[in-house]
Order: structure tokens, then sequence, then C-alpha cells
């Protein structure tokens, strides 16, 4: 059944990995944090809720800043919530030092805020007394502890906790991103990410990893590493590509990576692969690559691409595509190869999902993927594998052209690289195929691996 779920996107102040502009300004209800800045820029303007923390100097800083009330977030809100309500203030935070209350600084500035927030046209709500006593009981820690202790909610855990309660799990998807659940020591750091960790288990709630995040994160209904194992086809004829696709995909790489050669040698060998020769096989992976899954234990997800891939971009980026939903993500190119014959002189075939295999994203632990036995991988036709038969056709997600994008037949970007080039045709490294799109990137990279190449 389609999912009709809408999505919540919660938007946090650390660095994000990658961009995530396109996918937080098309969820349905954005949720941000007092007065964004690292994840500006790569994380759309859209805003429905601003959660804001209106004691101490920070807030001090906001009403002293005459850009902050003009800012895109601040104008894109809809809703500005203050998260401390006098009546909170008073009884459970601290007070400044009488030096510092001489100087002008207050414990909370909610009336400042008021006006400020509503002379930039903003509708502002202030959180009750009750919430944050809620909000500390659901930490462990009693509301009057906060002040003995010196300890305080963050306020992304206390707008998270709200947006959580006010939009139920059975009608709303949620996501988030830009958190690390560590800094300032007065916040009760542990706690949070403990609750968060539960709530995650609970909502099926998506985490995406943050760079300032030690133990970084990437989920959706559980924690999980965001290392990505990658397994590139490998072909006796050709070591060079695959030394090369290997090297530009770890110079690029901003999350922990292992790349791994499928040598149909090594398969044989171990008695997995015994399927008979085919002479329509371009490749010594056209059926070995279908082992991805198998390999990697059936846990997590693995990345398998063809050896004739330069890396033009960051594999970390990948990410925001896993879907657990699917069994598979890939580029679903609509080619129709021009040639008759490849680069090495074989066969060029044509057939429906073509080149949809050269560049697949498994969820190794899909009920579909699981399926991939070494004896289905021996027994099955090449159409039933390399159309994706082996998965029903909701089950196969979609990843943008830029990452599987076909020289001699995509179209070049307007401006930048596409993010992953695949010489399809023929590459660099055959003497024939010298004078193609992106091929001098190609060979600045072999002359790195190896200076004495050639060309075969």
């Amino acid at each position: 059944m389609a999912n009709t779920k809408k999505r919540l996107f919660i938007v946090g102040n650390g660095p994000l990995l990658f961009d995530m502009t396109e996918r937080v300004n098309a969820s349905d209800h954005v949720v941000r944090f007092n007065e964004p800045k690292t994840s500006f820029g790569m994380s759309g303007t859209k805003t429905n809720w601003l959660f804001v923390s209106n004691t101490g100097k920070p807030m001090e800083r906001r009403l002293n800043n005459p850009d902050y009330p003009t800012s895109p977030i601040v104008q894109a809100a809809e809703l500005v919530f203050l998260v401390n309500h006098p009546i909170t203030v008073e009884k459970y935070l601290q007070k400044p030092k009488l030096l510092s209350r001489l100087k002008g600084r207050r414990t909370e500035y909610t009336w400042a805020g008021l006006m400020m927030y509503g002379k930039a046209g903003k509708t502002v709500a202030v959180l009750p007394p009750s919430f944050y006593e809620a909000s500390c009981r659901d930490l462990g820690i009693e509301p009057e502890d906060t002040l003995k202790q010196r300890i305080f909610p963050s306020t992304g855990y206390v707008g998270i906790r709200y947006a959580l309660e006010m939009l139920p799990a059975d009608e709303w998807e949620v996501e988030i991103a830009g958190f690390s659940w560590q800094g300032w020591q007065k916040h009760t750091w542990d706690h949070e990410r403990a609750w968060i960790e539960r709530k995650v288990a609970e909502r099926g709630i998506r985490v995406w990893p943050s760079k300032n995040d030690t133990r970084r994160r990437h989920s959706q209904g559980g924690m999980m590493e965001t290392k990505l194992d990658i397994y590139i086809g490998w072909d006796s004829r050709e070591p060079i590509a695959y030394d090369v696709a290997k090297k530009t995909i770890l110079d690029r790489a901003s999350v922990p990576v292992e790349v791994h050669p499928i040598k149909l040698s090594d398969l044989v060998e171990k008695g997995a692969y015994t399927r008979e020769i085919d002479p329509l096989a371009s490749t010594e992976f056209t059926y070995s690559r279908f082992f991805t899954p198998w390999l990697a234990d059936y846990k997590g997800w693995a990345l398998f691409c063809d050896c004739d891939f330069l890396f033009l971009d960051d594999v970390a980026k990948l990410l925001e595509y896993r879907d657990p939903s699917k069994a598979v993500m890939c580029v679903k190119h609509d080619y129709t190869p021009k040639a008759t014959v490849k680069m090495d002189g074989k066969v060029q075939t044509s057939y429906p999902r073509k080149n949809w295999s050269s560049f697949m994203l498994f969820n190794c632990e899909h009920p579909s993927t699981r399926t991939l036995t070494p004896e289905v991988i021996n027994r099955e036709t090449g159409a039933y594998l390399h159309r994706m038969q082996w998965a029903k056709d909701e089950e196969i997600g979609g990843i943008p052209e830029r990452w599987n994008w076909l020289e001699g037949w995509s179209e070049k970007p307007e401006s930048g690289t596409p993010s992953a080039v695949h010489f399809t045709n023929g590459g660099p490294w055959f003497k024939d195929w010298q004078d193609v799109d992106y091929g001098d990137l190609w060979r600045a990279e072999a002359d790195k691996v190896d200076p004495n190449w050639k060309p075969i």
C-alpha cells in the first residue's frame, strides 16, 4: 500500500554531511531552532515552527542583532515558540550573577522576544511550565534537580519532544538532521541521546548524520553506522579501470568506506560461482555483481558499480537515497545503445532496464534482496537478474542520473560535473576511446595511480 503519511523534517544547527535542501524543502512540516547558521545553505529555508531559547546570552545576542529578525529562517517561520515560560525561569533556571545583572543581563527575555518577533510579523507562543517539567521527567530528571545540578534540557530536545507529541506517528513520518547531541556542558546530552534513540525505535525515525557527531548515525527504525561497503566489478583485461574507480571513491568520501573488488576467480575458487560461460557476457562480473549482498553477509547497505566509473563526488551523498522499503536503488535509465559493438569488440546487447544493474545500492537485509543466494544467481537467467525481476517494481528505488552518468548518452550538466561518470561504451584505458567526455579527468587520475600505465 502506498505511503500516505506526511513528512516532518527536524533540522538542527550542526553541520550536515551533504546538501539536503531539496529533501527538507519538499517536506510537509519543517522544525528549526534559535538562529540556524552552520546548516544554512545546505538545508533550505522552509520553516513552519522555530523554537527559540528566550534566556541567557544567546537570546541577548539575537535581540542585539538587527539582521536576525530579517534573516531567511525567521522570515520563513510560521510560528515561533519561546521554550521557557517566565514561571519556568523563576522556578528552575539559574539567575545571572550580581555583576551581570548590574550590567543589564536578565534571566529571561520573554517580553523583549515577543516584541522583536511581533514586529517581524511572526505569531509567537510560549510553552507552559508544565511542558518543561514533563520534558525533564522524560529525561529521568526531576525539574527541581536541574537548578541544583545546573543542567538544563536543550532547545533542540524540547522542540523535538513537542513536535513528536503534536504530530502523531500514524500520520507523520519523521526525519532528523543536524544533531550531534554534544556541546554545551550544561545540557543533558547523554540523557537526550538515550531519549532520541528510544523514539527512533518507537516511531521508526530516520536520523541523518552530522559531521560533529563522533558516533555518526544514519537510520530509519534503528541506529546504524554510516560506513559504506562498496563492491566494484573487477575484470582482468582492465585492472587500471578498477584502480581509478576505487581511488576516486576514497579520495572524495567523507564517511568511512571500504572498497572490495568482485573477482570472478575468487568466487569460482570458493565454489560460490558455478555458472556456465555465457558468450554474451561482456565482462567477468556480468553475473558476479549480484553476489554483492551475499558478500556483505546480507547486512546493511552495500553499493555495487562497474569498474568503468570515474567518481567526481562524495559517495556520502548516496546515503540520502537509502529507503528501507526498497530492495535496491539505482538510476532508472531508458537507454538504448547506439553502437552494436562495445569498446573491446564485445557484442553490445540491448534489453529493458539496461544499465540499471551497473550501479546498484543494495538494501542487503530486505527480504527480496536476500533471495539473491548463490544458488539463485547461478541458476537464473540474465534477464531475471539484470532486469531485477527478483524484486517487485515498487521495491526498486530511484537515484538521480548524475550518479550513473552514461558517457555518450546522458546530457552534460549545465554547470559542474556529474557525480559519477560511467564510460559504458569505452573508456580512456582503450586506445580507440581517448576522445570521450571527461576522459582528461580519468587520465589524470590514472597517472596518479600508475604513472607508467598505457592504453590497451
